[in-house]
């Protein structure tokens, strides 16, 4: 008799683990951070040859938009399939600064969009004194990690 209460408590206990594991895995994947886009600023010059930007910004999340208020220095690398998109945002003349007292609307800028390379994106980046925002969009979850392949680069430059 004593051995088969053993058993039962073994049993139930056996049960009770597999159902507490399950609901952790449940709670694990249901309420985990995800993020596939970054966006920050260019850290370090751009070596064409190892095909890596140094960016200090913040994961986004249309689920967790909290999660863009945590900064962090993350390497984006970019490969063979990496679509890279300059967008050159064409700043104000002098003469039309002094219409506005130095003021402007940076989101009624103008913005011309072209399809970028490496070639490109290392001669804008060579010598810049402005910062450069990057936009990154990769495959799959990318939150908290500090490196990965981006599958989409959108970087801004600026002209008169």
């Amino acid at each position: 008799m004593p051995s088969r209460i053993n058993k039962n408590i073994v049993t139930a206990g056996l049960v009770l683990l597999i159902v507490l594991g399950g609901l952790g895995i449940y709670y694990a994947l249901k309420f985990r951070v995800g993020a596939n886009e970054f966006a920050g600023m260019l850290q370090q010059g751009f070596d064409i040859n190892s095909g890596t930007l140094v960016v200090k910004g913040a994961f986004k999340s249309e689920k967790n938009p909290e999660i863009s208020k945590i900064r962090y220095i993350v390497n984006i690398i970019i490969d063979k399939d990496t679509k890279i998109t300059r967008v050159e945002v064409v700043l104000p003349t002098p003469e039309e600064l002094k219409k506005t007292n130095g003021f402007y609307d940076g989101s009624k800028l103008e913005r011309r969009f072209s399809q970028g390379s490496l070639e490109i994106l290392a001669q804008d980046l060579g010598g810049r004194a402005r910062p450069v925002n990057i936009f990154v969009t990769a495959k799959g979850n990318i939150y908290g990690k500090d490196s990965f392949v981006a599958s989409e680069i959108k970087y801004e430059i600026s002209s008169r």
